[in-house]
């Protein structure tokens, strides 16, 4: 469990680091100051808060799959989809829940 622990954790730290400072250059045409420019919602969005709705985006995404390879702590265990993936209702409708829960937030915040 530890070792999934620290990979995971230094798999969504290198993600979200590259997004953060890379990000702006890779989706947008300019670059913004990260500490200074203020992100503006609403009906027109700069690119500060739309790169703050793909960050929040991934690491969404990340750990949503993340629960999903959790499942399986056993060292020998590569595939995670092979044993008992939809036998447990619960667990898909917490999955289920949690990504509405998610996008509604999403949809109400950029409103």
């Amino acid at each position: 469990m530890h070792r999934q622990i620290i990979c995971q954790s230094i798999y969504q730290l290198l993600v979200m680091i590259f997004l953060m400072y890379i990000g702006p250059i890779v989706f947008f045409d300019g670059s913004y100051n990260l500490v200074s420019t203020p992100a503006v919602y609403g009906a027109d969005p700069n690119d500060k808060a739309r790169m703050n709705t793909i960050c929040f985006y991934a690491f969404f995404t990340m750990n949503w799959f993340n629960t999903i390879n959790c499942r399986l702590i056993d060292k020998d265990e590569i595939n995670v989809f092979t044993k008992n993936l939809f036998n447990n209702k619960l667990f898909w409708i917490i999955m289920v829940i949690e990504f509405l829960v998610t996008m509604l937030f999403i949809r109400c915040s950029t409103s």
